[in-house]
């Protein structure tokens, strides 16, 4: 079976990413591929996508957003917007009332600001929790 680290650490960029995964797995291209088939069909798989550093990209400014509101038409507003790349819906508690969080990147401190006006435009009760240090990049 595939060994799911070596998926968690990506695929490589190359001509045959495939061939060269199936390499590094020591197994078949073809079994490789069969297996990652099986794995979308059972939904072990959800899909494929590329993990881009923020950093390098200019993002410089990292929060995690806790936001309080009960309409359910927010939540396609607030997924969309383009900062946003993790979006979750929890169970408030009472020493920390958000039901829902996002993850976000901002180039600079007014990309955030805009981002804040338009949940003040929403009228959603917000909290920013900036990222102080990214640990799992290291």
């Amino acid at each position: 079976m595939i060994n799911t680290y070596l998926l968690k650490r990506g695929i490589p960029i190359t001509k045959d990413p495939y061939g060269d995964l199936a390499k590094i797995l020591k197994i078949e291209k073809k079994d490789l591929i069969e297996i990652l088939n099986n794995m979308i069909r059972e939904k072990q798989i959800i899909k494929f996508r590329a993990l881009l550093n923020h950093e390098k990209l200019g993002y410089r400014v990292n929060a995690l957003i806790a936001m309080l509101f009960d309409k359910e038409e927010y939540v396609n507003n607030i997924i969309s917007m383009a900062h946003i790349t993790h979006f979750y819906v929890r169970e408030p508690d009472i020493r920390f009332p958000f039901n829902y969080f996002a993850m976000a990147h901002f180039h600079d401190e007014e990309e955030l600001k805009k981002f804040s006006d338009e949940l003040n435009r929403m009228n959603v009760r917000f909290e920013i929790l900036r990222t102080i240090k990214d640990l799992r990049s290291e």
